[in-house]
């Protein structure tokens, strides 16, 4: 026998009752008990659909739906991590790599410069202008969902984060070639100048890796969820 849609909308309910917050992972739930029930009930006429549930979800042992929960986590967030890190290294090869030398040229070209507080602007705004609009556009993401009262696993954007600020975090390396009695851009060597340029390129490549990431997830919630994302 098929489940009415009234039982299909109670399996999301018991879903959500049992710590399933996610969205995808209700909808993959619902229709995995929908057919074992249905199942469960064609082999045993005399079950009520609630007994036919429990018996279902009782299979999943004593800790119920939370370890898969916790391995669609894991998946989504390798999912996530492994593609930023493809498009990052797409940005390294010819043609695209093109965009990296010329950012490293820039910012080496502008640390020789005498006005360094000109120097300074022009790369704490190459920073700061598209790390605000990725943020951005993360953060629209994110309220779509919240509008929606729904929240997806492929919204979980941490790690893309974590990732494009890695090059910054990496500063620390050039501290030992920075002369401390000036700024971060006076008195550094040639060294010091090929290192900050190097990490300057990287970051705002990693930029761009994150920025396609998000767009590719954007594009995977379209064409799953159109009722939600699509615009």
């Amino acid at each position: 026998m098929m489940l009415t849609n009234q039982q299909i909308e109670q399996l999301f309910i018991f879903c959500k009752k049992h710590y399933v917050e996610y969205y995808d992972v209700q909808v993959e739930l619902v229709d995995h008990l929908a057919n074992a029930i249905e199942e469960k009930m064609a082999a045993e006429p005399a079950l009520t659909f609630e007994e036919a549930l429990q018996t279902v979800y009782n299979g999943f042992g004593i800790h119920g739906f939370a370890p898969l929960v916790k391995e669609k986590e894991k998946a989504a967030k390798r999912f996530n991590q492994k593609l930023v890190r493809k498009l990052f290294l797409e940005q390294l090869r010819w043609p695209k790599i093109f965009v990296a030398l010329a950012v490293f040229a820039a910012i080496y070209s502008l640390l020789q410069l005498h006005n360094k507080d000109f120097a300074r602007a022009i790369i704490i705004a190459a920073i700061a202008i598209p790390t605000f609009v990725i943020l951005v556009i993360m953060r629209r993401l994110q309220l779509t969902q919240k509008r929606a009262g729904k929240k997806f696993l492929l919204v979980n954007l941490g790690g893309i984060i974590n990732f494009f600020l890695l090059p910054l975090n990496s500063f620390n390396v050039i501290n030992p070639l920075i002369q401390r009695d000036g700024g971060i851009i006076d008195g550094i060597g040639v060294t010091g100048s090929l290192l900050i340029s190097l990490l300057f390129a990287a970051y705002l490549v990693a930029l761009i890796a994150s920025y396609q990431t998000v767009q590719h997830i954007k594009g995977v919630l379209n064409r799953s969820y159109p009722e939600v994302f699509a615009s």
